[in-house]
């Protein structure tokens, strides 16, 4: 349009633009030559085919989007990209997992308008393999269970006993022995999808060692012990009358103690141990008691002076074995034994000490003086023989007189006497 005259070509046009057309008659002989013009116009065609895609492709699958168009200027398209949370499109290629748009923007050429379309594609995580692995596993023992796969998600690991439902899945330990089923839950990254794995394993009871523990304490005759009695876990062991109770080095033992469990220094755990030892265990000596109720000799202290012509002494003990009255010893298979003393001496007093024994071997003894009653205050019971000291003064009871046996003499009561000679006397009224 608005071309020079010298412009004109006989090439028809076909970019687009405004043009003028000229047709020329040329002159004949009956006609002069007629030239006319005209302007029309050729439009830039809209693309009829206008089309882009984008295979769902793994992280890391290298991907192109492809164009289909009719347009020539598909050569010049330009590629944008956004994910479904971005707000612009960028020409950076998005590699990571997601859902994304691409945009194909071809430019206008001489014949086609400028054209543009969108689709959608997925970068997905890639699908990964993975084996969990745990073998035996001792009760007790701290354990971790293996993972192999190329994947570094985060791991979680998850317990229920073989044969209940997955719903019972758990992240504490199973530690008592049994079969048990052990669930990896690997977390998704960047480039993995997550996964789950599973595998069964056997918590086992330690095996019990030869010699598991020993009675321990004071041991006395005839295989009692005479101190409390423990059970001593062997070396680098811990006992305990419970799986996972209270472990000790030594543990109060009696004989209603049926089972036992043992703890290793490193946590790992017996099963149940089947005592079969029995223990006789007597720490209580012997009790020597006043029979009579003259001395009060269960806090008799040696020294003390009972004055009585005669007593019992009581001695008692569930394993009494014997006892001693100065030096004389007198077995006994009772759990109670009486011994008569007297103090019909030469001088009406006797020393005693009495030692007696259980079979356990606990010891009691005590030592007393045993003194005929009225030597208490010298008063001369009449009637009665009695040892006299010579020259020690003795008392007779007044307003009587008296004689002596083995002497005329005539004594007057309520005067002090001398015997001439030491000796066993009777006193009678004269």
């Amino acid at each position: 349009d608005g071309e020079d005259d010298d412009k004109y070509t006989e090439t028809k046009p076909t970019a687009a633009g405004k043009y003028v057309v000229r047709a020329t008659v040329p002159e004949t002989d009956d006609y002069q030559k007629i030239v006319v013009t005209n302007t029309f116009t050729i439009k830039k065609k809209t693309p009829s085919t206008m089309k882009v895609s984008v295979s769902d492709v793994y992280v890391d699958q290298d991907y192109d989007p492809v164009l289909t168009t009719d347009s020539d200027g598909k050569d010049k398209v330009i590629f944008t990209y956004k994910g479904e949370n971005d707000d612009s499109y960028s020409k950076d290629k998005p590699t990571k997992a997601g859902k994304y748009t691409v945009k194909a923007k071809v430019p206008a050429t001489d014949t086609y308008e400028a054209a543009e379309c969108t689709s959608t594609f997925n970068i997905m995580r890639n699908p990964i393999e993975a084996n969990v692995v745990l073998g035996t596993v001792i009760a007790g023992l701290d354990y971790t269970p293996k993972v192999k796969t190329k994947s570094n998600g985060a791991v979680e690991f998850f317990y229920k006993e073989s044969g209940e439902a997955d719903g019972t899945f758990t992240k504490t330990q199973p530690i008592s022995p049994g079969k048990y089923v052990v669930e990896a839950r690997i977390g998704e990254t960047d480039k993995y999808e997550a996964v789950t794995c599973q595998a069964e394993f056997n918590i086992v009871y330690l095996t019990t060692p030869e010699n598991p523990y020993t009675l321990y304490g004071t041991p006395g005759k005839h295989d009692f012990f005479v101190s409390d009695v423990y059970l001593k876990a062997a070396d680098d062991f811990a006992i305990s009358t419970s799986f996972l109770g209270t472990y000790m080095r030594l543990l109060g033992f009696n004989n209603d103690i049926e089972t036992v469990y043992l703890r290793r220094t490193d946590g790992a755990l017996t099963g149940p141990i089947r005592v079969k030892e029995t223990a006789k265990i007597d720490k209580v000596a012997p009790v020597i008691m006043d029979g009579s109720g003259l001395g009060d000799m269960v806090g008799l202290v040696d020294g003390r002076v009972i004055y009585a012509d005669e007593m019992v002494v009581k001695v008692t003990d569930e394993y009494l074995a014997n006892v001693t009255v100065n030096g004389a010893q007198m077995s006994s298979n009772d759990t109670v034994h009486e011994i008569l003393l007297d103090s019909d001496t030469e001088d009406g007093t006797q020393f005693y000490q009495l030692i007696a024994e259980d079979l356990a071997g606990n010891t009691n003894s005590v030592s007393f003086t045993l003194m005929q009653e009225w030597l208490k205050d010298l008063n001369i019971p009449i009637g009665k023989q009695i040892p006299l000291i010579q020259r020690k003064q003795y008392n007779l009871p007044g307003g009587k007189k008296y004689r002596m046996s083995g002497d005329p003499t005539v004594y007057y009561g309520g005067r002090p006497i001398y015997p001439r000679k030491t000796g066993k006397y009777t006193f009678s009224e004269n």
